[in-house]
């Protein structure tokens, strides 16, 4: 007897776990239902974590209404922020239950603005460094080096941005690859997607007979993610050209600058994917074109160490005399983040 009703409680208590665990539910326009524990807003995406599929997210706009079991914190438009559990109402409205006496209110989903917000540390900062090392001895004698590094500082208003390059290869005891690239950014947020930049970027090949490429400008751009999971920006701006060759002439010029830069990751934060791309168009000569393209896949280790595989690929419309249009870089790295 004592071991049936052990039995009977173990299935009850489990039973009373599993509705617990997964009370939540949203419904979509379309039809679909989803079971889970909503977690909140991000990007006007609503995050619900479910027990078949981890963490999905959902448009905001394609929610036709949802039900929390526990309290959750509701900020509106009108910056009003309110704490209850939620309650599907009408179409395209919800209830909250507020507080122990339960007074409910209700407004429509447009007005809500996020669901647990979590503000942003004042300063908040992330970098990554990656090394890619290649060594051959016997009947072929080559050796390849590559480093990259980026630290980025973000304030609610500001955002600072540093990094670098370098690729070293000989074959044969020569060498045939010698670049390096250094960049500076800050971009300053008039709001929470706008921002204006500044931007300097210093760049040598010498075998593409470029002692030395720099270009600093200015522009305006766009934020439309900024989260740990997913990230893009777009910008526009102006910037000034300098080039100084070993032996071709130099030269200078206006130049239009535009700039993507897009990472997300993918299955459940098991890979990301990134592609970041610049370019360069000379106002006086449009033939003056520069782009640089960096696109791979980061897989994070254990203790922020990562794994990762980058395509380089670099045009220049105009190159010295005797030098091609274009570079390519396939590159196997591991790094460390923070």
């Amino acid at each position: 007897m004592k071991t049936a009703v052990f039995v009977f409680c173990i299935l009850v208590s489990g039973l009373i776990s599993c509705k617990v665990a997964y009370a939540d539910w949203v419904e979509m326009k379309n039809g679909d239902r989803l079971s889970g524990i909503i977690t909140g807003t991000e990007n006007d995406k609503l995050i619900i974590n479910t027990p078949y599929a981890g963490s999905i997210a959902l448009s905001w706009k394609e929610v036709k209404t949802f039900e929390t079991d526990s309290p959750v914190v509701v900020s509106l438009s009108d910056e009003t922020t309110l704490k209850g559990t939620v309650t599907p109402a009408e179409d395209g409205r919800i209830s909250l239950r507020i507080g122990e006496i339960l007074e409910t209110v209700s407004f429509p989903l447009e007005e809500v603005r996020s669901i647990n917000f979590k503000p942003a540390p004042p300063v908040q900062t992330k970098g990554r460094i990656n090394a890619g090392v290649n060594i051959s001895e016997g009947n072929t004698q080559t050796k390849t080096y590559h480093l990259d590094a980026e630290a980025v500082v973000r304030t609610v208003k500001s955002r600072y941005t540093i990094g670098g390059e370098l690729n070293y290869e000989e074959d044969e005891g020569e060498e045939t690859v010698d670049d390096a690239l250094a960049y500076l950014k800050y971009d300053y947020f008039l709001n929470g997607k706008w921002y204006l930049f500044n931007n300097l970027t210093l760049e040598k090949d010498e075998f593409k007979d470029l002692r030395l490429r720099s270009f600093a400008g200015a522009g305006v751009g766009y934020q439309f993610w900024e989260s740990e999971l997913s990230n893009l920006g777009i910008e526009l701006g102006v910037s000034y050209v300098n080039e100084d060759f070993e032996e071709a002439n130099d030269e200078n010029y206006a130049a239009g600058r535009w700039a993507v830069n897009y990472d997300r990751y993918l299955l459940e934060k098991i890979i990301q994917f990134f592609h970041y791309h610049e370019g360069l168009m000379g106002f006086e000569d449009t033939n003056d074109i520069v782009i640089r393209s960096r696109t791979g896949f980061r897989l994070p280790l254990s203790n922020n160490f990562l794994a990762g595989a980058q395509f380089h690929y670099d045009w220049d419309n105009s190159p010295a005399p005797g030098m091609e249009n274009y570079d390519k870089k396939y590159l196997l790295t591991i790094g460390y983040s923070w």
